[in-house]
Formats: structure tokens, sequence, C-alpha cells
């Protein structure tokens, strides 16, 4: 027989071999016949409950030059047990066959997970199984499984993808968007590397209440009216249906009471999840501080509220009322009014404005209009002063706050006669 028979090295598909050649021919060495016969199919080890049976086809010979001594057999199972021989012949035939037993190395899985479902699913999490590679794909023993999980067509900002390890068949995972739908695959990895894919499965998580709108803010305001702005709420949690505003004004007092005013906004289904919504509120009263909420819905449920506070701007003051003249001589005129009737408190000034009309009966062909400003809110009454007797006036008075004037208030007053200043002239004699 051949000498020193053994396993130079082996893979996962591959095993070569030495000898050397007999001590003892007997005869004319004419090559070597090698044999290979597979004894076992997925070596056995704790766990591995897979049995493949072996084909009655599984030897194969060849037969090599008497000058070769050793040998590379290729092709083989992967994680399999095989007797490989060899034997020196002569012209007589074939000598004592000496043989070993090798294991070929595992090799990476060359089938996917099998059965890959959802076990059960919440709006934040779910559960997924599967089923081990088929026996014959395995190609060695199952060392743990990839799961590799994935938002698909998300409206998320960052949309996420996860990969875990497990030991186990099934995973829970967590942390998941609501009403997001998720592309789920997994594949088994043994000693020597990944198998390939599974089939992708795709599953949707539950609908959840909504998160509260985002970048809920004023995007102006008027004096009666407050225009809001704000996002849709991410995550959604579901279809969004409408919004609800809710507003009041804002006390400073503690426990005044307050009025709620409640507005249904219906959800714009042609918008984007980053568009922006917008949204009026009228019939409010001037220069007042509010208090806005709103909250989103779906099929779910509420959001939390998103809050905001918002001053409307101030108005421009009404007409002074009661303008009358309280005194009058032939070169001065005064003259009181009231406070307006709307926003008397936020009036910061007052403007008079006179102006001559006619003297006597004539008018005049030259006319100046004073105006005077009176800075303090609190002086309602002015005298006009300097002025020319017996001539009529016209006299206009309006309030001012920051919003701007209010309409002119007039009246017309004529100051007093007094005795002529010149002789008569275009005196004409009759006879």
């Amino acid at each position: 027989p051949v000498r020193r028979f053994k396993v130079l090295r082996f893979s996962s598909n591959e095993v070569e071999v030495s000898w050397e050649e007999p001590t003892e021919k007997n005869g004319f060495l004419v090559g070597y016949h090698v044999t290979q016969k597979l004894k076992r199919r997925n070596r056995r080890s704790p766990g591995n409950t897979c049995v493949i049976p072996v084909p009655d086809n599984g030897t194969e010979t060849w037969t090599v030059a008497p000058n070769v001594t050793s040998y590379m057999f290729v092709g083989l199972l992967p994680h399999s047990l095989y007797r490989l021989s060899v034997q020196a012949v002569t012209r007589a035939g074939p000598g004592q066959e000496v043989s070993i037993e090798q294991a070929t190395a595992q090799g990476a899985p060359t089938g996917s997970v099998e059965n890959l479902q959802v076990a059960s699913f919440q709006p934040k999490a779910m559960q997924i199984s599967w089923d081990p590679p088929a026996c014959g794909s395995r190609n060695g023993n199952i060392s743990h499984y990839e799961v590799h999980s994935e938002e698909v067509n998300s409206t998320s900002p960052l949309p996420s993808s996860e990969t875990a390890n497990v030991s186990t068949t099934d995973i829970w995972l967590y942390d998941l968007v609501p009403y997001t739908t998720y592309q789920l695959r997994v594949r088994a990895y043994t000693k020597a590397g990944p198998g390939p894919w599974s089939p992708s499965l795709l599953q949707r998580t539950r609908e959840f209440r909504p998160e509260a709108p985002r970048d809920f803010e004023v995007a102006s305001v008027s004096p009666t009216s407050i225009s809001l702005s704000w996002r849709e709420p991410w995550p959604p949690g579901g279809v969004i249906t409408h919004y609800e505003i809710i507003y009041w004004e804002t006390f400073e007092k503690p426990g005044a009471p307050s009025v709620l005013n409640n507005i249904s906004v219906s959800a714009n289904e042609t918008l984007g999840p980053d568009d922006v919504i917008h949204y009026d509120i009228q019939g409010l009263a001037t220069n007042v501080n509010y208090t806005v909420n709103i909250k989103a819905f779906n099929d779910a449920g509420m959001s939390p509220n998103a809050r905001l506070t918002a001053f409307t701007d101030e108005s421009a003051p009404g007409p002074v009322t009661n303008l009358t003249v309280v005194e009058v001589n032939t070169n001065a005129i005064v003259v009181r009014w009231d406070k307006p009737l709307l926003n008397p408190d936020k009036v910061s000034a007052y403007e008079v404005t006179y102006q001559s009309k006619t003297k006597g009966a004539c008018p005049l062909s030259v006319s100046f209009v004073t105006i005077y400003r009176i800075p303090n809110a609190s002086v309602t009454v002015y005298k006009m002063a300097g002025l020319t007797p017996f001539t009529l006036y016209g006299i206009s008075v309006r309030s001012r706050t920051k919003a701007g004037f209010s309409e002119v208030t007039e009246i017309e007053t004529r100051t007093g006669e007094t005795a002529p200043t010149g002789p008569p002239t275009n005196i004409l004699s009759s006879q």
C-alpha cells in the first residue's frame, strides 16, 4: 500500500491529499486510483436536527499518473463527511487501499430562510418569525440570523433603517413609526458567512394618535384677525382628518371667566407633510391678547395641544364726540370735545385744524389752514387765538392712536363783530 497518506488542506468544497509510493511495488507502477465516497451530509452537531439521505451514487474514482503523489478533490459538499482513499496500480491490478475520513468545512447557506411572516403587529412594534433554510441549503450550523427592517415610501424627514442579529427564529421590532409600511428581510449565517436574503415582506403598523402639529406660529395679525400657520404632525399616526382650533381671550387675572371658541379645519389631502397650512381667525377684538390651541385628529384619536398667544393690532380710534364751541370773541374761539367711543383708552394725541371761510358775507380769496397737534390725550379743549373778527371758521378735530388717525369731527362758527377800522369808501354825491 501507499505510505503516509494524509490531508494537506481542506475547505468547504475541496480536500487536497498526498501520499508516498509503496515500499514494495511488486511490479511496474502504472498509476494510482483515488476515490471519494460521501458518508454523511450535514455533519451532526448539538441542536442540528437535519437528516439528509446520502445518495447511492455517492462514490467516484479517478486514475492519476504514477508520478503524481497528491490529489485535489473538488466539488465537494460543505459540512459533509467523506471517505477518501488511494491505491497503487501495477499491470497486475490495484493494490491494497489506504483510506482516511475527512469532513469539509462549513459554507455559507445557499438558501434563504423560509416562511417569513408577521406574527403580531401594533402601532409601534411588530413580531416576525421564520423557519431556517432547508436542510440541504444550510451548508453548516446556523449561528444566527440578520434581520433588516426599513421604512417604505415614508414621509419621515429621516426614514429609518435598522438591522438586528438574533439566534432565535423570531424577533420583536420596537420603536416603529405608527401607520408606516416596513420592508422586512432575514438571512441566515453559518461560521462561513451569510446566505441570501429572504424575499421581502411588507407590513404596515397600526394607527395611533398623532403628535402635535408642527411649527405652529402666528403668520400675521390685524386689528380683528390672527393668521395662523402650521405643518402636519410627525408622525401623523394615520391619515389626518381635521384640526381643532380653540381660542379665547387671555386674562391676566387668575380665575377670570373665558369664552372658548371652537373651529374645525378639514385636512387638505393635496398637501404634503411639509407643506404649510394656513388659517385666519376673524372677528376678534382689537388690541387683545388671545391664547390659541390646536390639535390634530385621525381615526385613532387626537394629538396633544400646540399652543401660542398673540395680540391683535390696535385699530384707528373712533371720531371724537360732542365737539362744541364753549367761548367765542372777536379774535378767539375755544372748542371742547369728548374722547371717542372706540378705543378711548388708546388715544395718544389730538389734531385740531381750523380754516377761515368767509369774512362777513364775502368769500375770502385767500384762506390759510392751521393745524395744531395736542400730544396730551387728557387735553380735550383748545383755544384758537389771533383770529380775524367777524369771520366764519371751519374747525375739525380728530384723535390718534398707534394705528393711525380717526375720522374728523367738524363744526363751523364765526368770530364776533367789532367797530369798523376805516372810513367809508366810494362815497358818491347826488345833485
